[in-house]
């Protein structure tokens, strides 16, 4: 009876640990949350220019390896990257049709998020930085109008 006992409770604790965010990446997902949140606030005082401009040239809006990015789309074809924490070089590029390593349109489903949910987690695979390879990356997502605000992790130990 014990053994039995013993067994179910180990078995309840696996089964719990499935549904457990790994302390590691709780930080980054509160912290990315925290960001977009701060990115929007940020967009509604100042306007668009210059939020695009304090996330792209100023690098503002940063924090740590995390960083904004944002896109405006029309919800079914076109998304334009109009501002990057750390790519200068990715706004004004069409983003609609792109896709991680795994050939998954990410962002095809991140606007399908932004456009049924309002808000929202997307996973996908992309380069990381340092590594130079693809590693898996979870974005948070939140809408203001036509414009997408993003702010992503990547989940490595």
């Amino acid at each position: 009876m014990l053994k039995t006992a013993f067994r179910n409770f180990i078995s309840a604790l696996m089964i719990a640990s499935l549904f457990l965010v790994s302390p590691a990446f709780a930080g980054q997902k509160e912290d990315a949350i925290a960001l977009v949140k701060k990115g929007i606030a940020f967009y509604k005082k100042n306007g668009e220019a210059k939020t695009m401009e304090a996330i792209t040239d100023k690098g503002m809006l940063q924090k740590g390896d995390l960083y904004l990015w944002v896109i405006q789309t029309d919800f079914k074809k076109k998304a334009i990257v109009v501002a990057h924490g750390t790519n200068k070089t990715i706004p004004g590029k069409e983003w609609y049709n792109v896709k991680d390593p795994d050939g998954k349109y990410f962002i095809r489903e991140i606007c399908d998020k932004a456009q049924k949910k309002g808000n929202g987690w997307v996973e996908y695979r992309w380069a990381h930085p340092r590594l130079k390879k693809a590693k898996p990356k979870v974005t948070y997502l939140e809408r203001v109008n036509y414009l997408i605000f993003m702010c992503g992790y990547y989940k490595i130990d």
